[in-house]
């Protein structure tokens, strides 16, 4: 843990601090929200008439997210809570180098899905989704991960809660590894409603959170490690729709890997497209 301390350029620090009142009523409020959305809004089919009149390019989860980042992003942790985009990690400068490493990934999950299946069959496999689900529908779920759920899941539990929770624990041991796992429990759990929507057991359940606690550490670390969320923003959105042109290897493997890999020589590469502009941030 020494060693990822050391490494750590996101400032917590120099960030601004918010009360113990608007974390709890973040959390608390939150759970309520997405227990009503899972099992009453999304079981009820309510705005899916919506997603249908637009051929699928607004969905569901578009629509929610972007209630839930008015209600609780713009209103409850901005206004309330008295901080800035800043301070929840949206750094305008850290945009371009956040989309120029992330197409790198999806560029890299093309073009080793190819080789795969020129070896296999000769030729390249064509990703089935394109056929069943139809183009709309593939990129309005892209869209409603981009815009929708992965922002605002890296916003409230990397960019928010993460940080919050480290500078609360500032003077205690191991400040930065409760953080991380309190802030990532807090990730895990909130999907719980949606894995009952899902109609999993309890064991599924179960251990569906210890997999999304381990993600969201993973998430974590990223963030922590290159101070630039709209990075961790764009891997979550592949992660969870990796819109594919061919098939081949388990996308998420490639994206892990590859993530490693740009982590290793961030400093050097990415990092520097945003050095001249440190303290700007996202008006």
């Amino acid at each position: 843990m020494g060693k990822l301390v050391s490494k750590i350029i996101v400032p917590i620090n120099n960030l601004k601090e918010t009360s113990w009142l608007t974390i709890l009523l973040f959390s608390i409020l939150y759970c309520v929200y997405v227990t009503l959305i899972n099992l009453v809004v999304f079981k009820s089919n309510i705005i899916q008439p919506i997603s249908e009149l637009t051929l699928g390019l607004v969905n569901q989860t578009l629509i929610v997210n972007v209630v839930s980042l008015i209600l609780f992003v713009f209103i409850l942790i901005i206004k309330y809570g008295r901080l800035t985009f800043f301070d929840i990690g949206l750094k305008g400068n850290r945009l371009l180098s956040a989309v120029t490493a992330v197409s790198i990934i999806w560029i890299a999950m093309q073009l080793i899905n190819i080789v795969i299946g020129i070896i296999i069959l000769g030729k390249p496999i064509i990703y089935e989704g394109w056929n069943q689900y139809g183009a709309s529908k593939m990129f309005g779920s892209f869209i409603g991960q981009l815009f929708g759920n992965s922002l605002f899941e890296e916003i409230v539990f990397r960019g928010f809660l993460l940080v919050q929770i480290c500078k609360k624990l500032k003077s205690k041991k191991g400040q930065l590894l409760s953080g991380i796992c309190v802030s990532q429990f807090l990730f895990a759990l909130i999907h719980i409603p949606n894995r009952i929507l899902g109609g999993m057991n309890i064991f599924e359940i179960v251990t569906s959170l210890i997999i999304l606690f381990m993600i969201g550490i993973f998430f974590a670390i990223v963030y922590l490690l290159t101070d630039n969320l709209f990075f961790v923003i764009g891997i979550h959105t592949i992660w969870n729709t990796p819109l594919l042109v061919f098939n081949g290897l388990p996308s998420i493997l490639v994206i892990f890997v590859a993530t490693i890999f740009l982590l290793l020589i961030w400093g050097s590469t990415f990092g520097s497209l945003s050095l001249k502009a440190t303290n700007q941030s996202i008006r």
